[in-house]
């Protein structure tokens, strides 16, 4: 059994270092599947956030559900957000991101 978790930080670096070993890592796509999402995160900071590092095509968000949909036009953009992003703090909460496949009937911005 894992010891408690005493900060945020480090739940982020366990979450960060459980992410890295699963198998689709190495299948990265332009589509971003955003986990731990708190309820009072919005869209506008959500775009805000990932329209740093490209060209967004949509954001579907569920904060009740606890995740957001993210989908950029390059798959270089999405690789780029989701390395410097994995583990960021919004609202308390760090987020996991994976990559994921196209979703249909997305929120286009």
């Amino acid at each position: 059994m894992e010891p408690p978790v005493k900060s945020a930080a480090e739940v982020a670096q366990r979450q960060k270092a459980a992410f890295n070993a699963l198998p689709w890592e190495n299948q990265p796509s332009n589509n971003l599947w955003i986990d731990n999402v708190s309820p009072t995160v919005t869209h506008f900071e959500l775009k805000s956030l990932f329209s740093n590092y490209g060209e967004l095509i949509s954001i579907n968000l569920y904060p009740f559900h606890g995740y957001a949909l993210v989908h950029f036009t390059k798959v270089e953009c999405a690789k780029l957000a989701r390395q410097d992003l994995l583990g960021h703090i919004l609202h308390g909460k760090p987020l996991m991101i994976y990559f994921s496949k196209p979703v249909g009937d997305l929120l286009l911005l």
